[in-house]
């Protein structure tokens, strides 16, 4: 099963992606934050799979995030707009 972790400032946005992984047997959401650094305090302690970001993030650049990101997992990186 691959642990998914969401990070997007919009709580309604969160709680719709979860909700459509709710149902899904090969995917479990282990984590939605509204805060990069919430956000890496839990993939520091809990390994991941997948990540699902907002580009336009309220307490950083979503750039940064994934270069930081990079250097802590193994990084496989998909965008869409």
């Amino acid at each position: 099963m691959l642990k998914l972790v969401i990070l997007d400032p919009h709580p309604v946005v969160l709680r719709g992606i979860k909700a459509y992984f709710k149902k899904n047997n090969s995917i479990r959401v282990k984590g939605a934050f509204e805060d990069i650094n919430d956000f890496f305090s839990f993939i520091k302690e809990n390994p991941i799979d997948l990540v699902i970001m907002e580009m336009e993030l309220q307490n950083g650049s979503a750039i940064k995030t994934i270069q930081k990101l990079k250097t802590r997992v193994k990084l496989h990186l998909s965008m869409s707009c």
